[in-house]
């Protein structure tokens, strides 16, 4: 067999579908004489009806060494790029100063991963320019060379639409949302955004709140729509084992289940604006299926970092301005908040750049984001603000220590409430309490309904316990979904949540074992064996290498290995193993049922994408 070393976009295609049918075909692979040999001295499992939550130090010793403050990729830029063109007050001109011939033409949202364009004009200098359109491309050009690439931002109100205006009974809402955040994180990289909205908005960070599905799409699920992506463990949840949505990507969002309708259909301003491919439409699967809001920036992303003007832009509209794709899209959400001033608005802000890939992306955004809420604290006065995440770091080294597993599990959430409820203090005893006690981003979902449906029978005034099942069904409305504002009363355990166990934030007692035990070892080759025979299983071993053990990674260190855990007549071991070709590291739990161990195929994940050689 011939092994070549070259990744394409094929490559991740297939690696990732193994990933897929590993996580979601349920057989669990027993292996024999595996359960004896568990370490000794293991605690015993906590009773599944309590859970204690961990303390997690921000600056404990095991992330400290990963921790770079001072990173930044612009930090010696300087500007390159001469201005050519200007938008102000809604006016284009080309500057007098320019003696390049320059065009423009309008850019529209057509759909989440698309955009339309409409034709190019030929600019004058000494005229002046309006267009109806939210984005604004400008080419100049001196003969057959490029001069200058930019594409300009406004937000153009449409004139005949009836938007409601923003008052006691509408409250707008701003969900800013960083990707790949824990809530360690932001303590640690985002200190100054976090005091200006602890000191100008009285916002309360909440420490114990949990991601419920691997990545970016089944927590969007939750946030917006309070749907379960995921799959459970089967031998956990008997019936609940399936996702509540079958074939999420294929067939999107339900429009009569997202949070986001509500608020159009209620005359709210609305606004997504993202800084990379939607959260529900990565890799290549429908979220909306087309642009909802009144304002979406799929055509100034989509346009300005990809296809083949991609590296132009970098030059003249990135790069040679010292911008980042974040600057243009915050900037962008400060025109809509202002443009909608006294309007109740519903607007979300998915940053995925900064932070995505390294734990110390946050630093170098700290004070524009500061910037961001400090100049627009008058604007957001009516406003429930979340500064949230999706969840934690999932990629580079910091995310094989203890800690990392964690925070992964741990993503950032600050919620503000409007300037006049502010002194409601049954509301605001809520928040602190609930800051305390273990929440997920159904509560998100449930606090968004909360505030367009719910909080305006009593003019937002009476913040009492609240049982959403007669307005969102059994499923949508049960146990796991609560609000924010209203007391939680128990600290729910991710059973009661339908958090899988490996993203659960609850102590599960477990103890170090050392990676060179015998028991480490077996566990490693039969993980090894199981992900193998699935390459086999679905015929994929004419695209894809069987692979090899390389190493059994340590998380606890002092190679240590995850750990034991013990409960009446079973137990797991939490398992990373590195396989070559490739160099992936992949992560697996596995139970111990009585004489056996089992492999749950639901907690199979790879987070570190480094994709195996191909024939």
């Amino acid at each position: 067999m011939r092994i070549t070393c070259k990744v394409t976009i094929k490559a991740v295609a297939i690696f990732l579908a193994i990933l897929f049918l590993i996580k979601h075909s349920f057989h669990n692979w027993s292996f024999e004489h595996f359960a004896g040999k568990l370490h000794e001295n293991n605690e015993e499992r906590k009773n599944q009806s309590t859970c204690i939550l961990p303390k997690l130090n921000p600056y404990d010793a095991q992330v400290l060494p990963f921790l770079s403050p001072s990173w930044n990729p612009l930090k010696k830029c300087k500007v390159s790029t001469k201005m050519h063109t200007e938008l102000k007050d809604g006016v284009l001109k080309q500057l007098i100063n320019s003696t390049s011939t320059c065009f423009y033409r309008c850019l529209y949202r057509n759909a989440e991963d698309r955009y339309a364009a409409g034709e190019w004009f030929l600019m004058q200098s000494n005229k002046s320019y309006r267009e109806e359109c939210d984005f604004i491309e400008i080419h100049c050009c001196t003969f057959v060379r490029t001069t200058f690439r930019y594409i300009h931002s406004q937000v153009h109100k449409p004139k005949l639409k009836h938007f409601q205006a923003e008052d006691i009974s509408h409250p707008s809402v701003l969900i800013f949302l960083l990707d790949s955040v824990s809530s360690s994180t932001a303590t640690r990289s985002a200190s100054k955004t976090i005091k200006v909205l602890r000191e100008n908005f009285e916002a309360v960070q909440f420490h114990y709140h949990n991601k419920v599905g691997l990545n970016s799409r089944p927590n969007a699920f939750a946030i917006f729509a309070g749907v379960r992506t995921a799959f459970l463990d089967a031998d956990r949840f008997l019936e609940k084992s399936v996702p509540e949505l079958i074939d999420s990507c294929r067939k999107g969002l339900n429009r009569e289940e997202t949070i986001t309708f509500d608020f159009i259909n209620n005359n709210y301003a609305t606004l997504i604006t993202e800084d990379w491919v939607g959260a529900f439409s990565w890799p290549d699967c429908v979220g909306y299926g087309f642009a909802p809001t009144d304002h979406y920036t799929s055509p100034l992303i989509i346009r300005s970092t990809s296809g083949r003007h991609k590296t132009v832009f970098d030059n003249y509209f990135y790069y040679g301005r010292c911008k980042e794709t974040f600057h243009r899209v915050v900037n962008y959400a400060g025109k809509f908040l202002k443009v909608y001033e006294n309007i109740a608005k519903f607007a979300v802000v998915w940053l995925s750049h900064p932070a995505h890939n390294t734990i110390n992306g946050v630093y170098r955004i700290d004070e524009f984001l500061a910037n961001f809420f400090h100049d627009n604290m008058k604007l957001l006065e009516g406003s429930f603000v979340f500064f949230m995440s999706d969840h934690g770091l999932r990629l580079g080294a910091v995310r094989s220590t203890q800690v990392g597993y964690l925070e992964d599990n741990n993503p950032l959430l600050i919620v503000a409430v409007p300037k006049y409820l502010r002194r409601n203090a049954q509301l605001m005893h809520n928040l602190q309490l609930n800051s305390q006690t273990h929440t997920s981003h159904y509560d998100i979902f449930g606090t968004l309904y909360d505030i367009i449906h719910t909080a305006q029978e009593t003019q937002f005034q009476e913040w009492n316990m609240k049982d959403f099942r007669n307005e969102l069904g059994e499923t949508r409305g049960s146990f796991r979904t609560r609000s924010l504002l209203r007391p939680i009363m128990l600290n729910r355990t991710c059973d009661e949540m339908e958090i899988p166990d490996e993203f659960c934030l609850c102590k599960r007692g477990f103890q170090a074992v050392s990676k060179h035990s015998e028991v480490v070892k077996m566990a490693a080759r039969h993980l090894l064996e199981f992900i193998n025979n699935r390459i086999k299983r679905f015929g994929l071993q004419t695209s894809c290498s069987i692979l090899s053990l390389s190493n059994v990674s340590v998380l606890a260190g002092d190679n240590k290995i995850f750990v034991a855990e013990k409960s009446e007549g079973g137990g797991r071991l939490r398992l990373v193993i590195i396989t070559t070709p490739g160099n992936a590291k992949i992560e697996a739990e596995m139970r111990k049922n009585y004489s056996q161990y089992n492999i749950i195929s639901t907690s199979v994940s790879n987070f570190k994408l480094v994709i195996v050689k191909f024939v």
